[in-house]
């Protein structure tokens, strides 16, 4: 929906606060409506006038109606980026898991067992730290945590 122009009225409304005073008004002089238009005068009385503000309310709340459908439009396009962006996190995500997981299994199955036994072959007392400790440093940065 593209934006509606705002219509402007080049005319000046009277306010006449008594319905009958038009009408007799009217009566005495059948040109007075006439000559009023033509100087841009809309002779008006309780009920148009009210008639008319209920129409410019009308154009008001289909304005702001048009204005919210826009930005909703906007905001669903918004949250799809968004929704895009977060599942490459996710995806990302658990990519750095399995990584980080098949990390500790080659350490845990391979490195450490390979160390253990070069220590205790040269006698030393120096040993490759456990899983644990590695896992406690990991979890304390806060990437092993897992919430679901």
């Amino acid at each position: 929906m593209s934006p509606k122009k705002h219509q402007i009225i080049d005319a000046v409304i009277l306010f006449i606060p008594v319905e009958g005073a038009l009408s007799i008004a009217l009566e005495s002089d059948p040109t007075l409506l006439e000559y009023a238009f033509n100087k841009k005068i809309i002779l008006t009385f309780p009920t148009i006038l009210k008639g008319f503000s209920m129409t410019i309310q009308q154009q008001s709340v289909s304005r702001n109606i048009d204005q919210i459908l826009n930005e909703s439009k906007l905001l669903y396009e918004r949250f799809e980026l968004f929704i895009t962006k977060f599942e490459k996190v996710g995806d990302k995500l658990r990519q750095v898991t399995t990584a980080y997981n098949d990390s500790i299994k080659s350490y845990s199955k391979q490195l450490r067992p390979q160390a253990l036994k070069i220590a205790e072959l040269s006698s030393s007392t120096n040993s490759p730290k456990n899983l644990e400790e590695l896992n406690e440093q990991i979890t304390s940065l806060g990437i092993n945590n897992r919430t679901e």
